[in-house]
């Protein structure tokens, strides 16, 4: 994916100040790079900002142009790279007449479905812009869960969200132990999925896809989709 020119700048400037204003500072990185940014895009550098009073995460965001897809469409990555070297990747198609305005776009997308839960989950903000603070037992283990906004981009779902209870009962089944986060996206339309994703960690999740395909979706008509992301932290102490 061919990185858009100008992005870097345009997104540190828009992500700094959307942490920024909700309590969160960020600064530039300073090398040098971490291991989880060379593992997700090798010699590539995209924008990346560090936090000074949380030791220990970076941010880093890259929009690129989509080989084959419409002009005014494009992808940009949120990535919130964690002290263990792990990172968190959501990702979000832009639509715009310019590539910056692509870009504010995704970013928008962002700060309304996963931003929240991810200020909640790892820097200890109240919850907030419809997140959730839930606790499971999973596994046998009381956890935390930071629960994000269901969202859509073509069509909000039918009232029956039967299918939105099967899902979350699906993850406290099946989530393994540890902080983990997980996003489903679906899209329907009349009685058949055109597309979708459940994603552990950042990597397809197949018995929960395979478990998302049974569930009681509506139909679709002419279509809808659905967007849902969340944190799943580790057990409580007792």
């Amino acid at each position: 994916m061919a990185r858009i020119k100008g992005s870097d700048a345009q997104l540190a400037d828009v992500l700094g100040k959307l942490f920024a204003g909700h309590g969160v500072r960020t600064a530039p990185l300073q090398l040098p790079r971490p291991s989880w940014l060379a593992r997700l895009f090798g010699a590539t550098t995209p924008a990346v900002l560090t936090f000074p009073d949380h030791p220990g995460f970076q941010l880093a965001g890259f929009a690129g142009e989509l080989p084959g897809s419409h002009p005014l469409l494009s992808q940009t990555d949120i990535i919130l790279g964690l002290p263990n070297g792990c990172g968190v990747v959501e990702s979000f198609a832009g639509m715009g007449d310019t590539p910056q305005a692509q870009i504010a776009d995704a970013v928008a997308k962002f700060a309304l479905s996963s931003f929240h839960v991810l200020l909640t989950a790892f820097f200890d903000k109240p919850v907030d812009g419809g997140a959730v603070l839930e606790t499971w037992d999973a596994g046998g283990e009381r956890r935390t869960v930071v629960l994000g906004p269901m969202v859509s981009r073509f069509g909000e779902p039918p009232t029956d969200l039967r299918w939105r209870d099967q899902y979350l009962s699906a993850v406290r089944a099946a989530v393994p132990p540890g902080v983990h986060w997980v996003q489903l996206y679906q899209m329907r339309q009349g009685n058949e999925s055109a597309g979708g994703s459940v994603l552990l960690d950042n990597e397809p999740w197949p018995e929960l896809e395979r478990a998302v395909a049974g569930f009681d979706w509506p139909p679709g008509e002419p279509m809808y989709d659905a967007r849902i992301f969340l944190v799943v932290g580790p057990a409580e102490a007792n």
